[in-house]
């Protein structure tokens, strides 16, 4: 078992314990002790991989090591966990991120739905899975670092309906740009706990996730993802000095006229109601589709900011002339160009 990482986020822990000359620092070391004993025996892919705690909400994790360990955790073990997931984003930092030279590092054994950047299928078969692949294997030819990854990966923590206290660094933003993007006065705190019971609340989709050696949502973004509601999103405090996509590309492509549907086709107009995006009052042609996109798209960049993770790194599909499968080597040499001068 390679416990590389583990170490190193245990360390970054207990030298922040001891630095603070406590009575007893021996009661928390002695907890964190008992914590991975548990996970070595009970749930060994964290000690392998405790970057997978980024995609894992606490309070579930903490539930998880209660049932594991076969009875209620103790404060300071409690305490052991709260640490060990406040040093996840300087574990992040001390592994290298997109932005700085990084090293391959060991990783365990991935789970049957995780592929290899190198070993992906071929993606001319036109299915989803293999188009995000090649995404993948474009990153990492781009980086000259093998990644490990998962396509098509539902987050169990992030839902439709953002959670307020999950975004506690960005919760500003995405209020703002809510109010900005529906038009109708609506406060987005006030919204949610008015229709509480019938909002949508179904896990949100990265394209693809990154897990090693770093943890990354990297999104292929098609022709309805730009749009007048998309560019207001843009405008909002989140994206200042944001280097997960070329900004002015991103405004330039959502500086389009604004369209609308008619039919419940699921692109211009939600196929079920959602109380976060109305349709608008007595008009038959509808945009509430695109409003909720261009919402969510900003909810996925605000919810890297707050795992600690790099900038959602969104590749446009303007870049392959708007391809939604078989991409060709020219293709894959244009995305890695594209990532390459975004790393500069």
């Amino acid at each position: 078992m390679n416990k590389k990482q583990w170490n190193r986020l245990t360390q970054l822990y207990k030298a922040d314990h001891l630095s603070k000359k406590l009575k007893s620092p021996q009661t928390r070391l002695s907890a964190l002790a008992r914590v991975e004993d548990v996970l070595l025996r009970r749930w060994p892919q964290i000690i392998e991989d405790p970057s997978k705690l980024r995609t894992i909400e606490k309070n579930r994790f903490l539930d998880r090591l209660e049932s594991f360990k076969g009875s209620d955790l103790n404060s300071a073990e409690k305490s052991v966990v709260t640490g060990l997931y406040n040093f996840l984003p300087q574990l992040a930092s001390s592994e290298g991120i997109i932005d700085q030279v990084l090293e391959p590092i060991s990783t365990p054994k991935e789970p049957s739905r995780t592929k290899n950047a190198k070993t992906s299928p071929n993606p001319k078969t036109g299915d989803k899975e293999a188009f995000y692949s090649e995404l993948a294997s474009a990153l990492s030819d781009a980086l000259s670092v093998p990644l490990k990854f998962e396509v098509s990966h539902y987050f169990d923590v992030l839902r439709g309906t953002p959670k307020k206290h999950q975004f506690p660094k960005t919760w500003d933003y995405l209020k703002n740009a809510y109010a900005k993007i529906n038009g109708f006065g609506f406060d987005l705190d006030e919204r949610i706990e008015e229709f509480a019971d019938s909002l949508k609340m179904k896990s949100q989709e990265t394209d693809v996730l990154i897990t090693s050696p770093f943890t990354m949502m990297v999104e292929y973004d098609e022709e309805q993802h730009f749009n007048p509601f998309r560019g207001m999103t843009l405008e909002c405090g989140l994206y200042v000095d944001w280097n997960g996509f070329p900004m002015h590309l991103y405004k330039d492509l959502c500086d389009v006229p604004e369209k609308t549907g008619s039919m419940k086709s699921g692109f211009y107009t939600l196929q079920s109601a959602d109380p976060l995006f109305p349709e608008r009052e007595g008009e038959e042609r509808q945009n509430n589709r695109l409003r909720q996109r261009a919402f969510r798209d900003l909810v996925k960049d605000a919810w890297s900011v707050e795992m600690g993770w790099p900038p959602v790194l969104r590749i446009p599909a303007f870049i392959v002339d708007w391809k939604r499968k078989g991409l060709n080597s020219s293709d894959c040499t244009l995305i890695k160009d594209y990532i390459k001068k975004l790393n500069k």
